[in-house]
Formats: structure tokens, C-alpha cells, sequence
């Protein structure tokens, strides 16, 4: 089966539709611009417009269009209005090459084709040769002969739709010097050329599209505008060339042509051959979207062949928006199936894309190979840039079909400004044969670098080839055509000789298909199951082996191949049933289920899984807490590849019930391949029931490049899965350039699964520039789950342009919450929910959420039926917990537990286990060192500081300048001890320039110097506390704050002390011109 390329299905199916677009937009070339004779008279034709059919009428006299009648359309007014303009450019100038008008472009280009489509009709076929050509009769012997400019040009027009010169022979007989700035392409995307044109070693000189300062609107461009399967250009050369254009859709643009065509047909790449010929000058190419293909002699080539032909050409190729590539190559710009063959190139290439998702590809030779190149070299720069870039000397990407044989590059080129890493070939789509043994495409093979020393030796190493040439060149070429030797020429330059090489084709080696392997012990085994290969693997290779089954056929090397796969992508997994003597006892049944109590049984279940073994079915339990060390492999895991691709997936299909104890420092740093997809303590689970487990002290905290992150405190990735009674501590954090990240408090992505009387209290940071985020105090993406009686706490940071978060969950759909209570810091970015981020079809009943400037649901952007925002002094209060027990009582849901009060949060009643029911005796777990006065700690994005022993602490500073509200609390809860925060330290919240919300509470008594200096976008500030003394206000709490700052800024405070803080806080340095009002009554 082969593997799908970057690029797509590149030649079979792409080539075929993309030249198609070519041909529906590209007839723009006017026939004003040829020696084409009109006859007089009216005269009306048809073009597509942007809602139907635009027709015209043009009266022609003398060969000169006098008027142009718009006789029927259905154009938008106000684009119309602006298009039809156009028509008076095209009389002033005789020449559909006007352009089009900004804003109404579609429009614009339906006036040109019907214009064209009129002038077809008018042209007066012209039988008498002599006015194109110089002498001659067509045929091989005595072909058409062309010696001046105005022959040429008349030659160029001459191309239509009856004579495209099947069968025909052209043949230069000088030198010719273009004297006009803008060449009309020989032919054109409904005229090819067919027949053969022999530049007999003579030169055209000062081929121009545009000028230095100005581009030219194209579709496609060249000599040539295209060239049809049976066309033979030879013996040509081009100097001093120079276009400069610029596109709206896709363009093609090549020296000698656009592009090569051939339908397709299976097994036939024969097609257009290129011989010959050189091109020297400079191309540049612009568009705003599109594809984009440059090349030296032809901008991109289906089939057929370019031999012994050289460019010194600077390309240069720039799409500023869009999803589309941009692909340029020194002798072709992209090669489907056809090849190039004893080439070289001395210019330098560019490939630029800005859009988003742009792919910016390009090579010297070519920028993709999708067919044979072989026996070639090159000597310029390349600079690449796009989303995703390939930049190579010889070739940016060998694509499915690609084969790179024997071809040279210079050592001292540059990629993208340096030669330290230069590359011949940047990537490869490499295509194994059915049997995963070698390679059918994608293959890149005595591909070398030449330097200064050792440049002389490319002559006889390019000949050398020409004993065993590994292709068969007559499936490309006629027996009229050959390859030529290579020589030094006079200055001791590599050129090509007039000498025809003697070559015989010997079918070249099979290539093996490679594979990097990490050290370590890996097993694999055939789809048949007969036969099963371990390998131990050192310093990349392999030392030792051992076999169980068949020794030897189909399934061994299938087998044999399957490890050193699983060693590429780190994939530790076997093909044993699991050892269950591994724990303390049990049979495994819900009655009876496996008993365990140490971290190695834990970390076993995790690593016993295979394809044969995910337990399902099976029951675990917990008999003691457990604290984990090192970095840790999740119960369930998956292995990415760098496509994105999950090539190995072993979920966990038990059932595990914690009985209430602990399970400490979960730690997973992105160091394990097989943790970085789905990390959590359980990474993928399904159709399990996860019950009564606490997970304290996570610590999870990736950074890498893959397709995708799922990150839980619990589980990474749940479906149809059933959670309970359980909680979650810790921190997460993901940090990718372009990954879709999920990160959950409890579960980081949930599918049809239910959620029962859990809690987590999560610090979460997640960053994609290029990727999605989802981020949620309980999931960061859920779809079908229905969550009953859960809370959450904790923060969520994000830095990414466009997230989605949210207090219960980033994204959102077709699921239901009832009795749910979302506490979680959020940031009011991208969309940012108080519940959710982005919510499609979801249920909620008694969902409540802490006040904020926050909309409940950030997409749509609003409230929400069924959920209520509070104060948090209203959710601590004994009567709301009340109100939600009271609910709970009525859900159709069983076992649902009360809610309790624990200091600052509200959650289900969940009970610790801390008694051992083990008959082994645990280890005791580390002692948690008790704080003392002068201590510091970090609670909820801000440090404390013990200032008594009495159980007192001071609020330091905040850590982040990313909040626009703050509160300071009036007491917290740290380590099972709750602390009073009496004070607020110097400097504690100077410069933090984003708050426009403080909020002050009940137990403040001291202020220190400088606190609030530089808030300068504080708006209001609400103090609580009645128990501030002039005494205790530092100096310049206030300092640095501007006019218009204070005009903006409300305090509100106790209304029993709104005169004695009011003269305080001026005496202090505030501006009277801030207000200052009294706390108004709750409800109110």
C-alpha cells in the first residue's frame, strides 16, 4: 500500500486537474498582439462572468477594434460598475492585456474572454506562409525557417486552433534580438504546440514580460505557453531574459515553457521532450493565492523528458496568502513522471510562502521529483520559507514516484544563507513495496556533495554512469534522441560535449527501505501471527535476534521488519498475555478483583499492554497510596509518527478502583515517546470505570512538534468510559507551534463517557501558534458526556492568538451538566469561556460559575439556559451548598454525594483513604515539611509570605502579568492549614499593567509601599477589609498613575468608612479626581 505524499497524489490525479484549471483561465493573450489579419465587421462572443454570462460585441475595422457593446449580464452592480470600465482600455490600448480592475476581477476577466471569444471569430486565416516564415515547406528535410523578430512573432501567433504544428518542423536560422518589452507566448493554453522546433544552436536574446519595476498580470508564461505530447524543442538557446509577473490563481512559468502536457495513461510517460537547450536571464513570479510553479526551462513537466540542456537563471517565486504551494526548481519547477537527465544549473532559486498552511518547496535542479532525475549537478543558493518548507540543491522533495540517481552538488551552496547543513535532497516520500522491504519511490541514491577540489572529478563520474545507467531512457525519448557526454571546456568549467554517450541500461539496485533504530530490546510479528522476531539493538544496529516460529519466508521478514519498525517510533510493546502473579491477589473479577500496592504493579499494567492484552474486562484495586518516581508511561498508550499519523495505540480496557487512597507525583516530561500523544495517570481508557482515585502532585509539561496532545490529571483520552469519585492536583502545560492541544483538569478529551462526583483543582498553560487549543478546568474537549456533580478549581494561562477555554471545558457538544460549580482563573482571550469555550447542543441544569467580566459561553458568545453566575461569597455560603445537595437528591443519577465547604472551594464529599490493606508493609511516604515564619509559597499565580507563626501570611506579588482581575483573599487554605493574608507587600502588584480589577479582602491591615504604583489600566478597586490605619499605608501606593487614569478609577469601600478612607487614601497620594463609593448590599 503506498504512503500518501506531502503533495498529494501528484501526477495521476493533481497534474490532470491542475492543468485543467490552467486551461478554463488562461486564454488571455490577445490575438491583437500576433500578425493575425481580422475581417471587418460585428462580431459578438461570450465569457464567464462571476454570475453567469457576460456577452459582447466588437466592431472591427483595418484590423482595429473601433467599439466594444456589453449586450447582456448579470453582474453585482457595484463590482459591475467598476469592470465595465475595462472596455475602454482594451480600445485604447488594442489589447485584452490590460488589468483587470481591483475589486471586481472575475468580473473583469469574463469581459476578456468574451472579447477573445469575439475576435476568434474574426480572424482571417492566413494561408500564405510566406508571411510567417523566411522559406521552407514543414517538413524534416526542409522545415519552416525563421530569421527575424517579425517572423518569430508571427510564428508565435500563427499557433491556433487549427495549426498547432502536428507533424510540422521550425527551424531558426539566426541569431534574433527581441527589440519589444512584452513577448506573447508561442501558442497557448487552447493553441499547444505539437511539432518540432530546432533552435540549430542559435540564440534569442531579450525575451521581457514586465519590467524591473513593474510586473505583467499572467496565468501562464514562457517561450512556449505549453507544449503537447508529441512536441521536440532542441538546440535552443535563451539569453538574457527577464519576466517579471505576477497571478491570481495558479501560474506556470518556465524559459522555454509553462508547462508540458500528456493525458494519462497507465505505464506510458512518454510526452514533450526538452533537448538541448539553455536559458539564462532572471524569472520573478508573485501571486495572492494559488499554486505557483517557476522553473528555468519549463515551469512544471507531466511525462516526457528534459536532456543535456543547462539553465542561469535567478528564480524567484513569492504567494503571499493561502493553502497552496509555491515550487520553484532551477531546470524544472515540478516534475510529475516524466524526467531530467544529464542537466545542471548554476543560478540560484526562491520559494516564499506566507499564507497559514503554504508549502514553499525548491531545489536547483527541481523543486519536487515525482520521476526519475538522474545524472545532473548544480551550483546555486536556495532560500525556502513557508509554513511547511523543503529547500535541497538538487531536489527540495523525491517524491512517491522520485528516484534521485548519481547527481552532484556544490558543497558551498547555500540553504536559506548557510552551507553548514546543505542537503541535496531535503525530504523524501519514501514509498515501500507491498512487503515493507524496499523502497519504490522516494529513493535518493549516490547523491554527493563536490567542493572546489574535487569539482574536475564530476566529469568522469557523470560518465561513468552512462556503463549502468539505472533507467531505461528510450521509455522517455525516441531512438532519434540521446544522451551526450560531459566534458571541461576551455575556462575548466563541467559543461555537456557534442559527443552522444554510449550507455546500457542496467536495472538498478533494489533499495532497502531505512529505518532508524533506538537501542533496546523490540519485538515484532506478521499479520498471520507465525512468526514472532526480538531484536536487541545497539548504537543503531542490530546485535542479536531471536525467533519463535517460522525462521525464515514472507511471515519471518514480515516479522523481522515489524521490529526494527517498532524500534524506529520506541514502541516497547510484546505479544505476551500479562503475568497477573505480579500482584498481591485476586482473580480479577469485579468480586474478586487484582489487589496492588506499589508503583512497579501500577507501572506494569501500563507496560504489559499489546495488541493481545489491554485487560479487558479485568478489575484492579488499590490497597495503599502510592507515590510515583521518574517519568511516567500512562496506563494506555499511543505512538504518533511525525506525519501525525497514530502508529501504535494499546488502550486500557479494565477497570480500576482506587478505595479512596492517593496516587502522588505523576511526572511526564515528553521524554517517552509513548507518553507524549495521550498523557495523564491513564492515558487511553476504554469502556472502563475509573472510581475513587486522588492524583496529587501532577506534573506534566510537554513541548514538541506532534499532531496532537491529550492531557488529563486522570485520563488523556476516555470513551465510553465511566469516572467517579475521584480528584486531581497539579500542574499541566503543552507547548507546540502548530499541534491541536487538549488539556482537562480530569479527562483532556471525553467521548460518550459519564462523570460523577469529582473535582480538580489544576493549574493548565497551553500554546499552539499555528495549532488548536482547547483548554478546561475539567475537560479540554467533550463530546457526549454527561457530568453530574463535579467541580473545578484552579487557573488556566494561555498565550495562543484564538484559544478556547473555559471553566468546565475548552470545547463543548451534545453532552449534559448538572450540579456543576466552575471556580477556575480564566484569561479573556481568544474565546474564553466562565463554562465554556465554544458549546454546541449541550444540556446544563444548575451550573454555576464565578462572576467575572467572562461570558458563560464565549461561542456563541452569551449566557446560558440552566447555568447562573455568582459571587464567590454566595457560592461559600451554607445555604447554596444546601440548595445543591437538596438538587442532587432529585438526580435521576445514584450515589451521588453531599458537597461540603473546603476552605476557599466547594466540592463533592470525597473520602482519603490513609489506612494500608495490605498484609506488605508500604513504605512511609516523605514527611511534608511544615511551614515556618519567613517561608514563601505559590498559590494560585501569586507567592505568600509566613509573617507569624499565629498562622498569618502577607500577599507578596503577583507572578504573571497576565491578569485583568485580581483578588486577594481573604484567607487560604495551604498544606491542610489555613492562613490569614493580613498584609500586602511593597512593590506587591508595581507595573502589573494588564489589572483593571482589584479586589482587597476582609482581613487586610497593611498596605506597603509602592503596591498599586503603575497600574495604569486599574479601574476599580474594591477593599473589603474595615481595618486599614493611615499608620499602615506605605508611601506611593498610588504613584505613576496619569489624569485620565484616575478619571477612570472607582474604589469602592465599607460604607462605615468611606470619609476615614477617603482622607487617608488622598494624604497618601491619590487624585481626588478618582471616586470613591460604598460596598452596595450583596444582591444589589
Amino acid at each position: 500500500m503506498k504512503k500518501r505524499s506531502i503533495s498529494g497524489c501528484r501526477v495521476k490525479i493533481l497534474m490532470c486537474f491542475l492543468l485543467s484549471f490552467m486551461y478554463f483561465f488562461s486564454y488571455s493573450q490577445s490575438l491583437l498582439g500576433a500578425s493575425v489579419t481580422y475581417i471587418d465587421g460585428q462580431y459578438e462572443g461570450e465569457g464567464e462572468g462571476f454570475n453567469g454570462i457576460i456577452k459582447v460585441s466588437l466592431s472591427i475595422k483595418d484590423d482595429y477594434i473601433e467599439s466594444i457593446k456589453i449586450l447582456s449580464q448579470n453582474e453585482t452592480p457595484k463590482y459591475w460598475d467598476k469592470a465595465k470600465v475595462l472596455t475602454d482600455e482594451i480600445i485604447k490600448n488594442q489589447t485584452v492585456e490590460v488589468d483587470a480592475i481591483s475589486g471586481a476581477t472575475i468580473s473583469c476577466n469574463g469581459i476578456k474572454k468574451a472579447v477573445l471569444d469575439a475576435l476568434k471569430k474574426a480572424v482571417k486565416e492566413n494561408e500564405d506562409k510566406t508571411l510567417v516564415f523566411a522559406g521552407g515547406e514543414g517538413t524534416k528535410n526542409n522545415p519552416y525557417l525563421i530569421k527575424t523578430e517579425n517572423q518569430l512573432i508571427n510564428f508565435a501567433g500563427s499557433c491556433n486552433e487549427n495549426n498547432d504544428y502536428s507533424g510540422q518542423y521550425i527551424k531558426l536560422d539566426n541569431d534574433i534580438n527581441i527589440t519589444k518589452n512584452d513577448w506573447s507566448p508561442i501558442g497557448g493554453e487552447e493553441y499547444k504546440f505539437n511539432g518540432t522546433f530546432d533552435g540549430d544552436g542559435h540564440y534569442i536574446k531579450g525575451l521581457k514580460k514586465g519590467s524591473y519595476s513593474k510586473s505583467v498580470t499572467i496565468t501562464n508564461f514562457g517561450f512556449f505557453r505549453s507544449l503537447d505530447e508529441n512536441a521536440v524543442v532542441k538546440n535552443l538557446n535563451l539569453s538574457d531574459i527577464y519576466f517579471n509577473v505576477d497571478g491570481n490563481s495558479m501560474v506556470s512559468v518556465g524559459g522555454i515553457t509553462a508547462y508540458t502536457e500528456k493525458s494519462y495513461k497507465e505505464g506510458d510517460v512518454s510526452g514533450a521532450l526538452i533537448d538541448n537547450c539553455s536559458v539564462t536571464g532572471t524569472i520573478k513570479l508573485s501571486s495572492n493565492t494559488g499554486n505557483n510553479f517557476v522553473g528555468g526551462i519549463t515551469g512544471m513537466q507531466v511525462k516526457g523528458a528534459v536532456i543535456n540542456s543547462y539553465t542561469d537563471v535567478d528564480l524567484y517565486t513569492i504567494v503571499n496568502d493561502g493553502k497552496m504551494r509555491a515550487e520553484v526548481g532551477g531546470i524544472v519547477g515540478s516534475l510529475g513522471m516524466g524526467t531530467i537527465a544529464n542537466c545542471y544549473s548554476l543560478g540560484n532559486v526562491t520559494a516564499l510562502h506566507d499564507g497559514n498552511d503554504g508549502i514553499a518547496v525548491a531545489g536547483n535542479i527541481t523543486a519536487i521529483a515525482d520521476g526519475p532525475v538522474i545524472n545532473c549537478y548544480a551550483c546555486g543558493n536556495v532560500k525556502v520559507r513557508g509554513n511547511i518548507s523543503y529547500g535541497g540543491i538538487i531536489a527540495g522533495i523525491s517524491d512517491e514516484d522520485g528516484k534521485v540517481y548519481s547527481c552532484r552538488y556544490n558543497k558551498n551552496a547555500k540553504i536559506n544563507g548557510s552551507a553548514k547543513n546543505t542537503l541535496g535532497v531535503c525530504h523524501r516520500i519514501e514509498v515501500p513495496d507491498e512487503k515493507n522491504i524496499f523502497l519504490e519511490g522516494g529513493i535518493v541514491e549516490d547523491v554527493t556533495a563536490f567542493s572546489g577540489k574535487n569539482y574536475k572529478e564530476i566529469v568522469s563520474r557523470l560518465n561513468a554512469l552512462f556503463s549502468e545507467f539505472p533507467i531505461d531512457i528510450s521509455c522517455y525519448i525516441s531512438d532519434d534522441y540521446t544522451l551526450k557526454k560531459w566534458k571541461l571546456d576551455e575556462d575548466e568549467n563541467v559543461v555537456l560535449s557534442d559527443e552522444k554517450a554510449d550507455f546500457l541500461y542496467v536495472l538498478a539496485k533494489p533499495v532497502y527501505v531505512p529505518i532508524d533504530m533506538k537501542d533496546g530490546n523490540w519485538t515484532g510479528r506478521d499479520k498471520n501471527k507465525k512468526s514472532i522476531v526480538s531484536i536487541t539493538v545497539k548504537n543503531g544496529e542490530v546485535v542479536k535476534k531471536s525467533i519463535v516460529g517460522e525462521k525464515c519466508g514472507e511471515n519471518f521478514e514480515e516479522a523481522f521488519y515489524k521490529a526494527r519498525q517498532k524500534a524506529n517510533i520506541g514502541d516497547s510493546s510484546d505479544y505476551k498475555k500479562a503475568d497477573m502473579t505480579k500482584f498481591d491477589k485476586g482473580k480479577g473479577t469485579k468480586a474478586s478483583p487484582y489487589l496492588l500496592h506499589t508503583k512497579e504493579q501500577l507501572s506494569y499494567i501500563a507496560k504489559a499492554l499489546n495488541e493481545d492484552e489491554s485487560f479487558k474486562d479485568i478489575y484492579f484495586k488499590l490497597t495503599d497510596s502510592i507515590t510515583l518516581t521518574g517519568s511516567w508511561l500512562p496506563i494506555g498508550w499511543s505512538i504518533q509518527n511525525e506525519a501525525g499519523e497514530v502508529v501504535a495505540s494499546y488502550p486500557f480496557e479494565g477497570h480500576f478502583n482506587g478505595d479512596n487512597y492517593t496516587i502522588s507525583m505523576v511526572n511526564i516530561d515528553g521524554s517517552d515517546t509513548r507518553a507524549v500523544s495521550n498523557a495523564g495517570l491513564f492515558g487511553i481508557v476504554k469502556g472502563s470505570d475509573i472510581s475513587n482515585i486522588h492524583v496529587k502532585n501532577i506534573n506534566i509539561k510537554l513541548q514538541d512538534n506532534i499532531k496532537s496532545h491529550n492531557i488529563g490529571g486522570l485520563v488523556a483520552y476516555a470513551t465510553d468510559a465511566l469516572v467517579k469519585n475521584c480528584s486531581t492536583e497539579g500542574k499541566m502545560c503543552a507547548l507546540s507551534p502548530k499541534s491541536t492541544i487538549n488539556i482537562g483538569g480530569l479527562i483532556g478529551y471525553g467521548y460518550k463517557s459519564n462523570v460523577n462526583n469529582c473535582y480538580s483543582d489544576i493549574e493548565i498553560e497551553g500554546d499552539s501558534p499555528l495549532g488548536m487549543v482547547n483548554l478546561g478546568g475539567l475537560y479540554g474537549m467533550e463530546d457526549m458526556l454527561h457530568t453530574v456533580n463535579v467541580s473545578s478549581f484552579g487557573s488556566i494561562y494561555v498565550t495562543a492568538s484564538n484559544p478556547r477555554t473555559g471553566g468546565i471545558s475548552g470545547q463543548s457538544q451534545n453532552g449534559s451538566h448538572e450540579n456543576v460549580v466552575a471556580l477556575v482563573d480564566l484569561l479573556d482571550r481568544g474565546f474564553s469561556g466562565a463554562i465554556y469555550g465554544l458549546s454546541i447542543n449541550n444540556k446544563n441544569k444548575n451550573v454555576f460559575y464565578k462572576e467575572s467580566n467572562l461570558p458563560a459561553i464565549a461561542y456563541p458568545k452569551g449566557e446560558v439556559d440552566g447555568a447562573l453566575k455568582k459571587s464567590l461569597n454566595e457560592i461559600l455560603k451554607k445555604d447554596f451548598i444546601e440548595f445543591l445537595n437538596e438538587e442532587k437528591d432529585k438526580s435521576d443519577k445514584k450515589e451521588l454525594r453531599d458537597w461540603i465547604i473546603d476552605g476557599d472551594k466547594i466540592h463533592p464529599f470525597i473520602t482519603f483513604n490513609t489506612q494500608s490493606k495490605t498484609d506488605v508493609k508500604p513504605k512511609p511516604e516523605p514527611t511534608v515539611k511544615k511551614l515556618k515564619k519567613g517561608d514563601t509559597f505559590s498559590y494560585k499565580g501569586a507567592t505568600y509570605l509566613i509573617t507569624k507563626t499565629d498562622k498569618t501570611v502577607q500577599f507578596k506579588k503577583l507572578n504573571k502579568n497576565n491578569y485583568k482581575s485580581v483578588d486577594i483573599p481573604s484567607s487560604i487554605r495551604i498544606k491542610g492549614t489555613t492562613y490569614k493574608v493580613e498584609e500586602i507587600g511593597a512593590k506587591a502588584l508595581k507595573n502589573m499593567t494588564v489589572i483593571k480589577k482589584l479586589t482587597i479582602g476582609e482581613n487586610i491591615k497593611i498596605i506597603g509601599d509602592e503596591a498599586f504604583r503603575n497600574c495604569k489600566n486599574l479601574e476599580n478597586i474594591t477593599i473589603k477589609t474595615t481595618k486599614l490605619t493611615l499608620k499602615c499605608l506605605g508611601k506611593n501606593i498610588f504613584k505613576d498613575l496619569s489624569k485620565d487614569n484616575y478619571k477612570k478609577l472607582i474604589i469602592v469601600v465599607p460604607k462605615n468608612k468611606i470619609k476615614t478612607y477617603k482622607k487617608m487614601f488622598l494624604k497618601k497620594g491619590l487624585n481626588s479626581l478618582a471616586k470613591i463609593k460604598m460596598i452596595k448590599k450583596e444582591g444589589k
